[in-house]
């Protein structure tokens, strides 16, 4: 095709898509002990899978919650189980669950594990608890059990000790566990019992402790043999010196790590020597003789040990020495002398001396003059290294170094790294601090060992090295306009660990608006690890808030969009609210959160008036009152409620009503015109709406002097709805007759004692009177002139019939008072000016053949004087029914019609029209399609008033009641499994014609004829059942079927039965529920056909039959037949007068079909839906010429179930036993 051109600009569309692996919860299933009294159990379940950022939920908060960070927790108290849900945010469709159970406890034991240890060492004993189901014997075993109180019994004391600083905390497979001490040699058997809600239950096992193995060594040399006769000796020449000391030394004995380097601080300096400031420390005393040799043994000496300063550090005796062989590395065992400073956790200097007293043996020297005196070290007492800071989760970009420093300890360390290559790790001994270069993702542990202080074991700091996985938006979403919240972004790595923002840098973190509705400012104060904006509200509207950051790959990372609303001012409407008692009004809202907000409201003197949770206010007592409203709205994100420092009120005044008025607003009317009148109270403030929805209500009636001048009509008659007289308050006016007339309305009180009238009065009453003339009208009827009337400042677009088919022009020939009342622009729009007048217009066709047509009509610019509300669509029904409220689920429509003083009907207007509800709950309403049109839905029962209004004259108002009622006939409140529903309606189309019913669930609750509109309820469940008139009205009625809790047996009390030929049938009727009677509403001869040929209800009903005495051979199945049918007739036992048979009831039919030879009970047994059983006497009496016994084969099958077609073999017996008979 030649005509094809290549497209210039291509369209190309992408979209991201994130994938993420399933959602998996560790472990599946948790389980706790049940305890009375309550015992907090706290449980960290781990999640994998998903984009990482979750909603945890619980199904039952009563036995399990669970925090938003995964932690489950429970208190024990109450049994049962909950399902914990952990669901994407990014995708709510997609969980992972864990479940939750708290059990009793009925079982437990301990595990295997090693019971023999060394004396000094410990034995964890591990216990496991067990919830054991009784009927399937199933042991579950439970998570954590740690906080039960444990006690613990040994057969021998001594042996092991309870270790009363032991945790009592659970492992992979136990979930409690008990400390024991080995202290001496021996054995012993070990309980260990848990009493829980007065159930004891224990467990044993026998413990042994043992010595340290004592290992002996024995140098054994050869003995003299046959062929070794002289065996070799090794002979070792060991050299012994005897000398006076010359010199000492005193230093602190380090513990160096495996295959760690010594101290490499000197030993012999004059410096500083840092020791444990937190933990005693041994020092040691080396003495040497005048060549600087080391002494194996110096214990003769006297010594005297010194502090300088005792509140740091301090000897508990000064004199004494504990002499340890140790090798210094030579390879010879030599004694030192130790000495162990007590410190007292206080940071400091202090020198410590020891002093040569003397020789302790009595034929020691005696001129010491020239040995030494003294030794002296100053040691500086820090608390231990630790890494600052302890935990960190560091960005893994290039660009990124981080520092940790040392803190405290000697200065002296050794830095190692638990992983080699997930960073780049230096030890910068100058500055006492460790550097850190990410190279990729990964956890390491950094171990710094302290070479020169008692060796505990490293200081080690957890690093998570991580790429960005998640950033996270906090704020309130919904913003007062001009109003600021705070705006929190985080960036979140492996783990949902936190970055600092110090990171922010290296991830170009941004925050993006989809609009300028609100504006975004930057804080300078902030937290460590988030960045806080100052977000404000400018505009109206929604917009959608993001954070967008890149990795060191340029990948972009967005976060969750939160959606932001920017909502006006909260107000309560009306401002001031007029009631009288017992009249009820509900508090509307203007502005605020939608939709999701909430309104709490609150009144100021319960006297007065209530306000429910919707904001309806009923009136009590005359008084006043203020009605407080407070917005809440729920938070997506976290499920919280917030409450908003927004609030208004409304002022309540509960008056007595003094007087009525008619309020009519032209009293002189043309003919063939209508005006809506309504019932005020004195003042202004007192409308329908403060007294025409009281309960007990006022009754509303109407009256005229002259019925042949005008109609007064309710209000809907124009859709033949016949209103009762408490929603009479508002009538219509149609004028029919020149003359004059007074229209009468009295008011009537329902109950006195509510207190609604002044002076406890019982009526009030009004009279206005109206006047109708005649239209002014030219020549004859038949040739009447036609007026446009339009109101100020509006318009309108003439059209003709000649338009198109020739040239049409118009302009106005003259204007009264002046040329400002209208103008036309030639093309046919009329615009009318701010003042009232009359003017002339002429419109010309310029026919295509030479023929001109010329008319003339006349414009009137007048003022609108009311306004009339109409309804829609016409509603039929059957000859002789009516109808006095909408059906239900109906919709309707509004027509507002405009009138000037006298009663003419505008042909444009520009009218600003607002409209109002006493309450919302029961009509949903909005702008129909077409100017001055309003669309109404019935969704619930009861009376609505509607206002209509002109906001700049607000005295120009309709007021109308819309009452919704059931239209479905009959009442289906109380209807049970076996009941029949015969629906019915008075509705028809305009032709006479009904409707077609509908049902909105499927047959297995209520199975229904949709042609006749008969249902039978076939089990528990709830259904709607529809009538559609199309174009007209569509209407439902909901049903409730229950289960059927009782069933109702009636039977003749002249129980006997013969065989004799053309006797009648026994019959049993049986009724479901607590009615009596399962046939519901006026049943058609067509529904009645559709029940007995397509609905069977009897098909509900399983029955069978058999005798009293057991030693009968003949099965009661054999001889009788039962049969049962749904009885819809009516009638009465003629014999007994008892029985008295129901309507819309079960029967079975008995048909005797043998003789037996002695009389016999039968009995029947019915099970009727399979949920209740019940037995019956029957006494059978035989007949004359009745067969034998003998004459029969029993089979001695059990009773089945009687089909309503007995099986062939049933029927071949029958036909025998006849023949027999005769």
């Amino acid at each position: 095709n030649k005509n094809i051109q290549p497209i210039k600009f291509p369209i190309i569309h992408q979209q991201e898509v994130k994938i993420y692996f399933p959602i998996k919860l560790t472990p599946n299933f948790l389980a706790f002990p049940h305890h009375p009294m309550g015992m907090l159990y706290r449980y960290k379940v781990q999640v994998e899978g998903g984009s990482g950022n979750f909603t945890w939920t619980s199904s039952n908060e009563t036995v399990a919650m669970v925090t938003t960070k995964g932690v489950v927790t429970t208190a024990g108290q109450v049994r049962g189980n909950s399902t914990v849900l952990a669901r994407d945010v990014q995708n709510p469709f997609r969980y992972g669950e864990i479940k939750i159970c708290v059990l009793k406890l009925n079982k437990m034991k301990m595990l295997p594990f090693h019971a023999d240890v060394q004396i000094g060492q410990i034995i964890e004993i591990p216990i496991a608890m067990y919830h054991v189901n009784k009927e399937t014997k199933e042991a579950i075993a439970f998570t954590d059990c740690s906080h039960l109180s444990l006690d613990l019994n040994m057969d021998k004391q001594g042996v092991f000790t309870l270790l009363k600083e032991g945790i009592q905390r659970p492992g992979p497979t136990h979930c409690s566990s008990a400390h024991i001490a080995a202290k001496s040699l021996g054995h012993t058997l070990v309980t260990v019992s848990v009493t829980e809600y007065e159930e004891y239950l224990e467990s044993s096992a026998t413990f042994a402790a043992y010595e340290p193995l004592k290992i002996l060594t024995f140098q054994i040399g050869n003995h003299p043999g046959v062929l070794n006769p002289s065996p070799a000796v090794e002979v070792v020449q060991v050299r012994f010196i005897c000398a006076h000391p010359a010199s000492m030394s005193v230093t602190p004995v380090y513990k160096v790590p495996d295959g760690a380097q010594p101290c490499p601080m000197p030993q012999h300096n004059k410096q500083l020597i840092p020791v444990s400031s937190l933990r005693d420390t041994v020092l040691e005393l080396v003495v040497f003789d005048q060549h600087r040799r080391k002494f194996d043994n110096f214990s003769s000496l006297m010594l005297e040990w010194k502090s300088s300063n005792e509140t740091l550090a301090h000897f508990e005796n000064y004199n004494s020495v504990e002499m340890v062989a140790k090798d210094d590395g030579s390879g010879q065992t030599r004694l030192h002398g130790q000495r162990i400073l007590k410190v007292h956790q206080i940071k400091g200097t202090v020198l410590i001396g020891v002093n040569f007293v003397g020789y302790s043996e009595k034929e020691s020297p005696k001129e010491l003059s020239n040995l030494p005196r003294s030794a002296a070290v100053e040691l500086l007492l820090v608390e231990d290294v630790t890494v600052s800071p302890e935990n960190a989760t560091i960005y893994n970009h290039p660009d990124v170094k981080e520092i940790f420093s040392l803190v405290e300890g000697s200065g002296y360390f050794l830095v190692n790294s638990s992983e080699q290559d997930i960073a780049t790790i230096t030890y910068l001994e100058a500055e006492s601090s460790v550097q850190l270069v990410p190279v990729q993702p990964g956890f390491l542990s950094l171990e710094v060992y302290d070479l020169c202080l008692a060796f505990l074991g490293p200081a080690v700091a957890h690093l998570w090295v991580s790429d960005m996985q998640e950033l996270e938006l906090d704020l309130i979403d919904k913003v007062e306009i001009g109003k600021t919240v705070l705006v929190t972004v985080r960036v979140l790595g492996s783990s949902k660990r936190p970055f600092q923002n110090k990171y922010f840098r290296n991830m170009e973190l941004k925050l993006q608006l989809a609009s300028a509705i609100v504006t975004l400012t930057l804080i300078e104060k902030q937290d460590e690890y988030s960045e806080n904006y100052i977000l404000r509200a400018i505009t109206i509207g929604q917009t959608t808030l993001v954070a967008i950051a890149r990795d060191k790959m340029g990948r972009k990372f967005t976060s969750a969009p939160r959606q932001i609303e920017v909502f006006p001012p909260f107000r309560l409407v009306p401002e001031k609210m007029t009631l009288i008692p017992t009249n009820m009004m509900q508090v509307m809202s203007e502005g605020g959160p939608q939709p999701q907000s909430i309104i709490h409201f609150s009144i100021s003197n319960q006297t007065v008036a209530v306000v429910n949770r919707r904001g309806q206010v009923t009136g009590k007592v005359v008084g006043r009152a203020v009605v407080h409203g407070t917005i809440q709205t729920v938070n997506e994100d976290t499920g919280k409620v917030i409450v908003f420092s927004q609030q208004d009120e409304v002022q309540i005044e509960v008056v007595q009503l003094r007087a009525v008025r008619i309020l009519a607003a032209a009293t002189r009317l043309i003919t063939a015109t209508e005006m809506p009148v309504y019932v005020m109270g004195v003042t202004s403030t007192q409308t329908p709406f403060s007294f025409s929805n009281a309960n007990p209500g006022l009754t509303f009636h109407w009256s005229m002097s002259k019925r042949d001048v005008l109609d007064l009509v309710p209000r809907h008659s124009e859709v033949f709805l016949q209103l009762p007289v408490e929603n009479n308050f508002a009538m219509v006016v149609h004028t029919k007759a020149a003359g004059r007339t007074s229209i009468k309305v009295t008011v009537r009180c329902m109950n006195s004692s509510s207190g609604q009238f002044e002076g406890n009065l019982l009526e009030l009453s009004d009279e206005v009177q109206i006047l109708v003339f005649e239209k002014l009208q030219l020549f004859y009827p038949e040739c009447q002139p036609e007026q446009i009337l339009m109101s100020m400042n509006s318009q309108l677009k003439l059209h003709t019939n000649r338009v198109g088919a020739a040239f049409v022009s118009s302009r106005v020939l003259k204007c009264f008072p002046n040329s400002s009342v209208i103008e036309e622009d030639g093309e046919g729009l009329l615009k009318a000016g701010s003042i009232a007048g009359t003017a002339v217009l002429e419109v010309t066709s310029i026919e295509p053949f030479g023929v001109n047509q010329t008319t003339i009509t006349g414009v009137q610019v007048a003022p609108v004087t009311y306004l009339r509300m109409s309804s829609h669509p016409k509603l039929y029904t059957a000859q002789g029914r009516t109808l006095s409220a909408f059906p239900l689920g109906m919709s309707l429509t509004f027509i507002v019609q405009f009138y000037n003083s006298i009663g003419e009907k505008f042909h444009t207007h520009n009218t600003q029209l607002y409209l109002a509800l006493n309450r919302d709950d029961l009509l949903l309403i909005g702008p129909g399609n077409r100017n001055y049109t309003y669309m109404a839905q019935a969704v619930n029962r009861g009376v609505t008033l509607v206002r209509l209004w002109d906001q700049r004259h607000p005295g120009m108002a309709d007021y109308i009641p819309v009452s919704v009622e059931h239209a479905i006939e009959p009442d289906t409140k109380l209807t049970f499994v076996g009941d029949v529903i015969c629906f019915s309606t008075h509705l028809l189309n305009q032709n006479g014609e009904p409707g077609m019913w509908m049902i909105s669930a499927d047959d297995s609750i209520l199975q229904t004829d949709i042609v006749t509109g008969v249902g039978v309820a076939r089990s528990p469940g709830i259904a709607t059942i529809f009538h559609d008139i199309p174009g007209l009205v569509k209407t439902y009625r909901e049903v409730v079927v229950h289960a059927s809790s009782r069933l109702t047996l009636s039977y003749d009390l002249k129980t006997s039965l013969t065989n004799t030929l053309n006797s009648t049938v026994f019959k049993l009727f049986i009724t479901t529920g607590r009615n009596g009677v399962n046939l519901k509403g006026s049943c058609t001869p067509s529904q009645a056909l559709a029940i007995t040929t397509t609905l069977l209800p009897e098909t509900l009903m399983l029955c069978h039959v058999q005798f009293s005495n057991t030693l009968l051979d003949i099965p009661a199945s054999k001889v009788f037949h039962v049969h049962s049918d749904f009885s819809m007739e009516e009638d009465q036992c003629e014999d007994s007068g008892v029985l008295q048979k129901l309507m819309g009831s079960y029967q079975i039919f008995f048909t005797l079909f043998a003789v037996l030879a002695s009389t016999a009970f039968l009995f029947l047994a019915y099970n009727a839906f399979l949920n209740k059983m019940q037995t019956v006497p029957v006494v059978y009496v035989p007949t004359l010429g009745a067969p034998q016994p003998g004459s029969y084969t029993s089979t001695r099958s059990p009773p089945p179930f009687i089909s309503p077609q007995p099986p062939p073999a049933q029927r071949r017996l029958q036909h025998w036993l006849w023949n027999t008979r005769h």
